[in-house]
């Protein structure tokens, strides 16, 4: 690698995948380093609503279709944080739009809803919406979430409410915060 890499040529690109940050003590990691530049592309998670319409807002320019908030807001909502998918949808849109600009409508009409959100479960199962959590868990099945990362998603953000419940009770008017320390303890 050590005589490779030198003669490669600035134009060119390597692209390399992976679940884990490289480590950079790794000598071939090291040697790739000095050479290259390293740009990322982090998962964003889907509770990040925002930064997901942003990147979508993102994709929607480089694919030249225009869409309405809306229809940022459902595609988001069918297609989750799915790059790929929402680059796909995007397309399929652009060729049905022929110009005009999409609104969610047209969105709900094209795209297949294949993202299910864990906290949207939750979401129901605190409300006690039984059948909403059941479309919701088939959703997820169907949208193949692993099992253990729905229960691991539904245990923080029970845990989460938990723990706001409870500090919400424990600040209440007339108490100070060495009680609230204590009680903490």
């Amino acid at each position: 690698m050590e005589s490779i890499l030198p003669k490669i040529p600035s134009t060119n690109t390597l692209l390399i995948t992976n679940t884990h940050k490289p480590d950079a003590r790794n000598k071939s990691v090291k040697l790739l380093l000095e050479y290259a530049q390293v740009k990322e592309f982090p998962l964003i998670p889907q509770w990040q609503t925002q930064a997901l319409i942003l990147q979508a807002r993102t994709l929607s320019d480089e694919v030249s279709v225009t869409l309405t908030t809306d229809a940022y807001k459902v595609l988001i909502d069918y297609t989750g944080n799915n790059t790929r998918l929402i680059f796909t949808e995007l397309e399929k849109l652009k060729t049905y739009a022929l110009g005009k600009t999409v609104n969610g409508d047209m969105v709900k009409e094209l795209v297949s809803e294949s993202a299910a959100n864990s906290l949207q479960l939750a979401n129901a199962i605190r409300l006690g919406n039984i059948a909403q959590a059941l479309e919701f868990v088939e959703r997820l099945i169907n949208c193949n979430e692993p099992a253990l990362k729905i229960t691991a998603t539904l245990t923080t953000t029970f845990c989460t409410w938990l723990t706001v419940k409870q500090m919400k009770i424990l600040i209440s008017p007339g108490k100070c915060l060495d009680t609230l320390t204590l009680s903490c303890l």
